[in-house]
């Protein structure tokens, strides 16, 4: 009897173990899909001298999110889709919107709503693949070029369409879009974790004259049989060596990021929220301006099927 119950006190020590650790991969089978979306609240505070001027704007991108099989390394081909863009600029000269997601009558569109738009519109329907790895690294993203083409499609004819070009082949580049993965898909540690294990992960983002370096860090909070809590800090700065354009040249001189994360059994976001904050500074031939931005950022994964539901907030 005395080992009969020694054993059973092994296989429960066992199991209680095994529920204190967990290996956090990506998993996600071929054909898989999901729905993600991303809400964003953004206040830019812009100081020129004694002038200052503040925007507001909100911006939602509801993405398809569907994988194919893994190849012979375990890394798995995510295919992301855009499904609907959503902006509400606010200055005091006056509030722009567009919504993709609102019926309007085919190519009839204000001019204004065009030149606030740009190429945003001609993202839906289009998208792009990730190749990441199990521990969802992204190894290379593919389509790229494809993307930025039929969103500068959508750009109209106008004294705008010069900057509105520039602005769109700034933002859609291989570096942003894996950055655009890293919202949801962090880079986990080569072993299981336990609550109250951290690492870091650091990465640089290149938009024209803008370098900012990304340096996060992850801390287990909780682990369940089907998920694990994760809170997430950061820091983001300019380096050093960056670049400066010509004309401009944007440089990040503080930034800090605080929020927390959820993360399926599959290894996919299933939740997440960030505050963040930064000060830049932007130089133009000879003018230098300065802009505080703070921005709260949502992240939440639906089901496949099924309508989609503003969250309430």
């Amino acid at each position: 009897m005395r080992f009969r119950a020694l054993a059973v006190c092994f296989v429960a020590a066992a199991a209680l173990t095994a529920a204190e650790e967990k290996l956090l991969r990506l998993t996600l089978a071929a054909g898989k899909t999901c729905r993600i979306i991303i809400e964003v609240e953004q206040e830019v505070v812009q100081s020129m001298g004694p002038q200052a001027m503040t925007v507001n704007q909100t911006m939602r991108f509801d993405y398809s999110l569907k994988s194919a099989a893994a190849d012979a390394e375990g890394n798995i081909p995510l295919v992301m889709t855009y499904d609907r863009v959503a902006i509400n600029q606010r200055t005091p000269q006056g509030e722009q919107k567009y919504d993709s997601a609102e019926k309007r009558t085919p190519g009839v569109a204000s001019s204004s709503e065009n030149a606030f738009v740009g190429g945003l519109s001609g993202l839906v329907g289009a998208g792009f693949t990730a190749v990441v790895s199990p521990r969802g690294e992204v190894r290379r993203v593919e389509g790229v070029d494809a993307l930025q083409a039929k969103a500068l499609q959508g750009i109209p004819e106008g004294p705008m369409k010069p900057m509105q070009t520039a602005q769109m082949q700034q933002m859609l580049t291989e570096e942003s879009m894996i950055q655009q993965m890293e919202q949801i898909l962090p880079v986990f540690p080569e072993k299981a974790v336990q609550v109250g294990d951290r690492w870091n992960q650091k990465g640089a983002l290149k938009l024209g004259p803008l370098v900012m370096d990304v340096e996060t860090t992850y801390e287990v909070t909780a682990i369940r049989s089907d998920s694990v809590d994760l809170k997430v800090s950061g820091t983001m700065s300019s380096s050093e060596n960056a670049e400066a354009a010509s004309e401009m040249s944007i440089s990040v001189k503080k930034g800090t990021r605080e929020g927390t994360m959820v993360v399926d059994s599959d290894g996919l976001i299933t939740e997440g929220d960030a505050k963040m904050d930064m000060e830049i500074e932007i130089q133009v031939q000879g003018m230098v301006m300065t802009q505080q931005v703070s921005s709260k950022a949502l992240a939440r994964r639906l089901p496949t099927e099924g309508p989609v539901k503003d969250k309430k907030k």
